[in-house]
């Protein structure tokens, strides 16, 4: 199996809300995760890429603006 990196969807929530439970130990409610995703996805400074594979999200990265008074902006 071969897996893939896209921009996460609000389809995502719930692989995305049992990846943050059973991998991560947050038990964040699903709806206020979904809230979450549609928020960040319509954000001019976030990102959310997931990993997806056989149709299911096996893992995401969540990027977002970072400034710093010595640096840069950066994504982090």
């Amino acid at each position: 199996m071969s897996c893939y990196i896209r921009q996460c969807q609000i389809d995502d929530v719930e692989d995305i809300y049992q990846l943050n439970k059973e991998e991560m130990g947050y038990d964040y409610p699903i709806e206020l995760t979904a809230k979450k995703i549609m928020a960040l996805c319509q954000s001019s400074c976030d990102r959310i890429f997931v990993a997806e594979e056989s149709g299911k999200v096996i893992g995401y990265v969540h990027a977002n603006n970072y400034d710093t008074l010595y640096f840069g902006h950066m994504k982090i």
